[in-house]
């Protein structure tokens, strides 16, 4: 049977971890049903999980004696992926997404086109974090504040970019036609910036060009901009 998985923050006494987080008692006890005896795993977001069994439950805490440590292995390369505000349940589910296929950083992008421009940033860290758990990951994807993608572009200098136009249709794919430094396996951090429902308008291809940044894409079908993001991370954990 697999056991339930939560990633929240903890103190070992012994051979014990007490957990006082309202959250993640409120996860335990009302939305798990969890009781004395049962056990779990609690993940402490840096790359180590504890299997335990819940020996003792107050109003403002929980008591778990720890039956074994495993430490997981951590990510070895920054994902990083600069995604336009889209509309709420596309946006949402390309949080949950990225998170499992292991990106790293997610960075809410300002476009011309955007035309979601609302950010709930304890709703969609609650979205990573049950993302995080689920996929068994050892941390939560960091999600950095929104910003307009010239000056995204403007801090970004040094930093090795790929972007992966949605509405391409040249047919360009990663590792073909794309510079072969942007996807070295000796890099440790890889950028993909991802456009908006209707893609990027002329000023910002323009911006492309300005800063280097090679166009590429994953086929000549036009991906709606979740679904690109998905694939982005995927590839780029992978190769």
């Amino acid at each position: 049977m697999r056991l339930h998985r939560f990633i929240t923050t903890f103190t070992k006494i012994g051979n014990d971890i007490v957990i006082s987080d309202e959250k993640a008692l409120h996860q335990l006890f009302k939305v798990f049903r969890m009781r004395v005896g049962d056990s779990l795993i609690i993940c402490d977001n840096d790359y180590r999980d504890v299997v335990c069994e819940i020996t003792e439950r107050t109003h403002t805490s929980v008591t778990c004696r720890i039956v074994e440590e495993k430490n997981i292995v951590p990510d070895t390369r920054k994902i990083i992926i600069a995604l336009a505000m889209i509309k709420k349940e596309s946006f949402e589910y390309a949080l949950e997404k990225m998170t499992e296929v292991g990106v790293t950083d997610i960075v809410p992008l300002m476009t011309k086109r955007t035309v979601k421009i609302g950010f709930r940033r304890e709703r969609y860290e609650d979205i990573l974090r049950e993302a995080t758990e689920q996929s068994g990951r050892g941390k939560i994807p960091k999600l950095h504040e929104p910003i307009s993608l010239q000056d995204y572009l403007d801090q970004s200098q040094g930093l090795r970019l790929v972007a992966d136009v949605v509405d391409a249709d040249d047919g360009t794919r990663p590792g073909k036609n794309a510079p072969k430094e942007h996807f070295s396996p000796d890099d440790t951090a890889r950028t993909i910036l991802i456009g908006p429902e209707g893609g990027w308008d002329e000023a910002e291809r323009s911006l492309f060009t300005k800063h280097h940044i090679p166009k590429v894409s994953f086929g000549s079908s036009v991906l709606r901009a979740e679904t690109a993001a998905m694939i982005a991370g995927w590839y780029t954990k992978n190769n």
